[in-house]
């Protein structure tokens, strides 16, 4: 194969010439499409990738799982899934407001080296680097840095995972202001498909969950953008 670097291998994947190099981390794949999982799951576990499949929302899995990668054709992303999630899509014109809510984007014909990176990029971004405190405590409300928890008054707020980035990521820089480009780009990175509207609606989604008293805190800034108030 002359001046490329890939071959498609089949409907779904990508193969490159050279071995994927993925780290080894659990991720699940969550489609009704049974063709597409077995494409998916043999070439990835091929390349070092240890890949499971579920044709539903399972907590019990999700929570042994690193990363989700969710099939964006049969169903809408629960809002309770708290680990990073990958949307999967087979058509790239399709880019409609349910895929905001998504970590990141891959299209089929899926290329696994990529694929590799924006894993790792996601897991990275999530591994937290603290000094002398695990916990960011507002009054009532705690963020919990170990555990990627929120809590209002001992109860437990039920966050996305982006959610919580976007609120960890405000209420350690009480007071600054921050425009939506640089929010999507610190919470989304540079080539999220979603635009700035992406920031509105999850801090809308923010201060619905945190309650009148701490949702209020999310202050927006006219012209700009968000800031978490001052102490």
């Amino acid at each position: 194969m002359t001046g490329k670097d890939y071959k498609v291998a089949n409907k779904y994947v990508k193969l490159s010439r050279q071995p994927a190099h993925l780290i080894m981390v659990t991720t699940l794949l969550i489609t009704e499409d049974d063709e597409l999982a077995n494409e998916l799951v043999s070439t990835a576990t091929k390349s070092g990738l240890n890949m499971k499949v579920s044709k539903k929302v399972d907590s019990a899995e999700i929570d042994k799982t690193d990363i989700v990668i969710f099939d964006t054709r049969f169903s809408d992303i629960e809002p309770t899934i708290t680990k990073p999630v990958i949307g999967l899509s087979t058509n790239q014109s399709i880019l409609d407001d349910k895929l905001m809510f998504y970590d990141d984007l891959i299209f089929t014909p899926v290329d696994l080296p990529q694929l590799g990176l924006r894993i790792k990029r996601l897991l990275l971004k999530s591994k937290m680097e603290t000094d002398d405190t695990d916990k960011i405590k507002v009054d009532d409300m705690t963020i919990d840095l170990d555990s990627f928890e929120v809590s209002v008054e001992g109860r437990t707020i039920q966050l996305t995972f982006k959610e919580y980035e976007l609120l960890k990521y405000l209420a350690s820089n009480r007071g600054r202001a921050y425009d939506r480009q640089t929010l999507l780009n610190q919470i989304w990175d540079y080539d999220y498909y979603g635009g700035t509207r992406t920031v509105d609606v999850h801090v809308r989604r923010l201060r619905a969950k945190l309650g009148t008293k701490y949702g209020s805190m999310i202050e927006t800034v006219r012209q700009v953008g968000y800031r978490f108030a001052k102490e």
